[in-house]
């Protein structure tokens, strides 16, 4: 399968924004879980390429892409936050925050339920 279609209007109102930038990708690994699994598909909003307040966002940051949650610290830093506790917080400061490229903000997430 390569398509599945969804109403526009149905998009619109789960997703916002616009939906010529909402890119959809698949998520790979458990550190996001009990929120995102593996195997869940995302809707990636990339129009957001800074950090927009605290959320779940799709990032690129020391060894490849990773879905996290961010977190804004007191003093311009970033927490960089995986839901699964097996997985430690980082957190980046100062020019560190360079290494930090945001594609996009984490708008949604759909998980199959095999029956």
């Amino acid at each position: 399968m390569d398509y599945v279609t969804v109403a526009a209007a149905w998009a619109r109102e789960k997703l916002g924004g616009n939906l010529n930038k909402i890119q959809v990708i698949t998520a790979r690994g458990d550190s996001m879980e009990p929120t995102i699994e593996n195997g869940d598909v995302m809707f990636v909003d990339t129009a957001v390429e800074a950090f927009d307040g605290d959320g779940l966002y799709l990032l690129w940051y020391i060894d490849g892409l990773k879905a996290k949650r961010l977190q804004s610290t007191v003093g311009g830093g970033l927490m960089i936050i995986s839901d699964n506790s097996s997985y430690r917080t980082e957190t980046v400061r100062g020019e560190d925050l360079n290494a930090v490229r945001i594609i996009g903000r984490i708008r949604g997430a759909w998980r199959l339920s095999q029956f």
